[in-house]
């Protein structure tokens, strides 16, 4: 048999003594040179030891030099580490406290300058370095009392109206820029000043640069109203217009601001409504439920928000809902339950039903029985009545008297006494109670200690009011009907204040009182029959508490 033919190889020719010498030392002295390269630090890590160095000697807090460390590390191009630590030198410049060393905030800041000037030379087009080149020169200026801030606009105005225009998409160039307008207003021609406020309105359109400059400009500004002009129309935007009248004691500001916020608040839920039908109709089920279910939450419960309740509950996708989703089904039905029990009509049973599904784990048995039966499921409320021993108890003592309610509307008025009988005596004392026994003829003889069965009135006293939820309430029967309430406070509020009236459950207007008023009248059209009257207090050192009486 064959065998493959194994071919073999002529071994290499011997390389002489002297040659293998040369290679050898050769060898040794790469690796010495690779030995010695690794030793010894680059340039560039050279330079990233010092700007960590520079930041820590100037007070960099050990958290943010923990992280610019870790961002130069990852740099490979100077600039950019050059742009970085001066961000983070100019930054602790910023939060340093006062009283500041002229000599001392000269030599740091001009460091910054430095350090971005050389960024400048080889890229002259970087928003970041002309806007941090800029504010370390204005802020330097301004700490130094140097007034060439105001005479030479120039040196810092055209690096960050062009920051502004190379990076149109992000907010330091426009903070600064209107930050160090704000700074020099004083000294801003009139005619130039139409220019400048264009700019602020622009500026301000943004949440972030808003808050934290909206208090330098209503310094400035002299006046609310003045101030206004500028302002975006949203509610973070009002809200520190109102923060700002309650500080100044304005009670008519405080009003008149808070009024604007509503309205905004109520334009943005509806947008939020909008996007939520349009993610709905798209088949993005998820994303619409959420939104949604971020309308809910915006939604304070009040009769002029049933109109979107009902909105929202009837095109929300069918699903389960967040913690927050189910505290805000939960509170309005809480805000729907005295309603019930006086016979005041707040939202349909289709939309309760669906509040009470979203609120299941935060409902108690008695409440949740209540609002089945508010939504009109008679069988399910008796299933969650069956499956309670305690009906006799106080806490089921409203359900019973709903359930009463509810009987006689369907003509039957055997079995809405009956249900008057079961409730706990302690409810006896409520208009919703009293109401319904007088209609059925109800008449009780009062035990030792139970309290005492109202009837109609034309006036009741500060004993008569229920807080409940941070609010007074006040169930009101009244013998005739009226257009107005006068209320009496017992003790007028030393600063003034603001009250808040909500009749049947809607929000009335606010009403600002001086310091030491006690009366005040609320415009409202009363029937014989019952009501509810409640009183919040928006501002001031009150206590809603008062003496009612039908005018």
């Amino acid at each position: 048999m064959l065998r493959p033919v194994q071919v073999e190889k002529a071994p290499p020719p011997p390389v002489p003594r002297s040659r293998l010498a040369a290679r050898l030392a050769a060898t040794l002295a790469l690796l010495a040179l690779a030995t010695f390269a690794l030793a010894r630090p680059s340039a560039l890590e050279r330079e990233r030891g010092a700007l960590v160095d520079e930041a820590r000697a100037a007070g960099v807090p050990a958290d943010a030099l923990r992280k610019l460390s870790q961002s130069l590390r990852r740099e490979s191009d100077p600039a950019a580490m050059r742009l970085e630590a001066a961000r983070v030198l100019l930054n602790r410049e910023i939060g340093r406290p006062a009283p500041w060393a002229v000599d001392e905030t000269r030599a740091r800041l001009g460091r910054v300058r430095e350090l971005v000037g050389q960024v400048l030379a080889e890229q002259p087009a970087s928003w970041q370095a002309l806007t941090i080149h800029a504010s370390a020169l204005t802020l330097m200026r301004t700490r130094t009392a140097d007034t060439r801030l105001f005479t030479r606009f120039e040196e810092w105005e055209r690096p960050l109206e062009l920051a502004v225009e190379l990076g149109p998409s992000y907010r330091f160039p426009k903070e600064t820029l209107a930050f160090v307008y704000l700074e020099v207003w004083p000294a801003i021609a009139p005619s130039k000043r139409p220019q400048v406020e264009t700019i602020l309105r622009e500026a301000f359109e943004e949440e972030r640069i808003y808050l934290g400059l909206v208090g330098k400009w209503l310094h400035i500004a002299g006046s609310l109203d003045e101030a206004a002009r500028l302002v975006p129309d949203t509610p973070w935007a009002w809200s520190a217009f109102v923060e700002r009248a309650r500080q100044a004691r304005d009670w008519p500001a405080f009003v008149r601001y808070g009024e604007r916020r509503r309205r905004s608040l109520d334009a943005e839920i509806d947008r939020e409504l909008e996007r939520a039908e349009g993610l709905a109709a798209a088949g993005q089920l998820g994303a619409a439920v959420a939104a949604f279910d971020q309308a809910l939450v915006d939604l304070a419960p009040e009769r002029r928000h049933a109109p979107r309740l009902e909105r929202l509950l009837a095109r929300r996708p069918p699903a389960p809902g967040g913690r927050k989703t189910a505290q805000a089904a939960a509170a309005w039905l809480a805000w729907q339950r005295p309603l019930a029990l006086l016979g005041l009509e707040s939202i349909s049973p289709e939309a309760t039903g669906r509040l009470v599904l979203l609120a299941a784990d935060l409902l108690d048995p008695a409440e949740s029985a209540m609002a089945t039966l508010v939504a009109g499921d008679l069988a399910r409320a008796e299933v969650h009545e069956r499956r309670n021993e305690a009906l006799w108890s106080e806490r089921w003592a409203p359900y019973l008297t709903l359930k009463a309610r509810r009987a006689l509307g369907a003509g039957d008025a055997a079995t809405a006494r009956v249900e008057l009988e079961r409730a706990h005596r302690s409810i006896r004392g409520t208009v919703a109670w009293a109401w319904l026994a007088r209609a059925v003829a109800y008449a009780p003889e009062r035990a030792a200690g139970a309290p005492h069965t109202p009837g109609p009135r034309g006036s009741w006293q500060a004993t008569d009011w229920l807080w409940r939820d941070g609010a007074a309430r006040l169930e009101l029967w009244p013998e005739r009907g009226a257009t107005a309430l006068e209320i009496e406070l017992d003790k007028g509020p030393r600063t003034g204040g603001v009250l808040a009236p909500y009749w049947d459950g809607a929000a009335l207007e606010p009403i600002p009182l001086a310091a030491g008023q006690t009366t005040l009248r609320v415009a409202v059209e009363v029937t014989p029959e019952p009501h509810l009257l409640e009183l919040r207090r928006h501002a001031g050192d009150l206590h809603p508490t008062a003496r009612v009486a039908l005018r």
